[in-house]
């Protein structure tokens, strides 16, 4: 649906195509895209890899696996994409004996839209929304080995029409302590569709990815790469994480979709699919920001805040 909502809001304001602008296809492949999109601020500065990163806050897409947390921790994050399409992420983390625990919500509100019958007579507005509840269980396997779950119900909502399913994500983790680098693998979105759109019968994305990290001996310089495989596409991801001291942490990421997000001016096309942002970290909270430039379809602009219980 994501696809679909974003064409007829941006249709409208430049009666031109529109280029899909988070890591995804140009045009819509089924309603179920917004699966699949970035909904936490940092993992939007690295462009949305994090199949290895040890400290994601999107481990119940990215892998379960990394869900390695003892205390109790609170992440928000709000995303505005272009369109004034706006995304909300909501975590809560903990510990449990030996396993890590986590619950999450997520949505994706289209907005409001005017409803048109074939004689061009306003019929009213109506809504379109997405949302996800999940909740992710991981535990180490070995001393450097972690493996994870998630499960999370998602429902996709336009006017008066709901479409339902069931999802399951499974990942595990290798750290190698002596290389300082983790080798991370997840599949992603196995799911059974409760209760569709219409009698037409939507493919849900699953795919299979494949991600590295590495600390750079001698730079404050963790450098990450993904590769995602679905059905009809393949992507691959690069980004990198700064230790500019203890309290503040610089992101840059980009993709190879690029292509997505041409914009006929050389210059653009460079920057085009690159993200950035930072964290600032104090006591025990953090907050964050990060932008990502996807061309034609215009800027991303991501903030989060996160809170220690403990």
């Amino acid at each position: 649906m994501l696809i679909q909502v974003i064409f007829c809001k941006v249709f409208n304001m430049k009666k031109t195509i529109i280029y899909f602008f988070i890591n995804s296809i140009l045009l819509c492949q089924n309603s179920f895209e917004s699966i699949d999109i970035i909904y936490d601020a940092r993992s939007l500065g690295l462009s949305g890899v994090g199949i290895s990163d040890n400290i994601t806050d999107e481990s119940e897409y990215n892998n379960p696996s990394l869900l390695k947390i003892k205390n109790k921790k609170i992440k928000l994050s709000f995303l505005q994409y272009p369109a004034n399409i706006k995304s909300h992420f909501i975590k809560y983390s903990t510990g449990f004996r030996n396993f890590s625990l986590s619950a999450t919500y997520k949505s994706v509100n289209f907005g409001d839209f005017q409803r048109y019958d074939n004689e061009g007579i306003n019929l009213g507005q109506y809504s379109a929304r997405d949302n996800s509840f999940g909740i992710s269980i991981s535990n180490s396997f070995s001393k450097s080995s972690d493996i994870g779950i998630s499960l999370s119900l998602f429902q996709s909502r336009i006017d008066n029409l709901n479409s339902i399913l069931g999802l399951l994500t499974l990942g595990a983790n290798v750290d190698f302590p002596d290389s300082k680098a983790s080798l991370g693998v997840v599949i992603r979105n196995i799911g059974l569709i409760f209760n569709d759109f219409t009698n037409y019968k939507e493919t849900i994305p699953t795919s299979v990815g494949i991600g590295i990290s590495k600390k750079i001996t001698y730079l404050p310089l963790i450098i990450y790469s993904d590769i995602i495989w679905w059905e009809l596409r393949t992507i691959a991801r690069f980004g990198g994480e700064f230790s500019i001291n203890n309290n503040f942490l610089v992101q840059i990421g980009t993709t190879s979709n690029k292509n997505q997000f041409n914009t006929n001016l050389l210059w653009r096309n460079i920057f085009s699919g690159i993200s950035s942002g930072f964290i600032y970290k104090f006591s025990n909270n953090s907050i964050g920001m990060s932008v990502s430039n996807h061309g034609i379809a215009g800027i991303l602009i991501g903030i989060s805040f996160s809170t220690n219980l403990n």
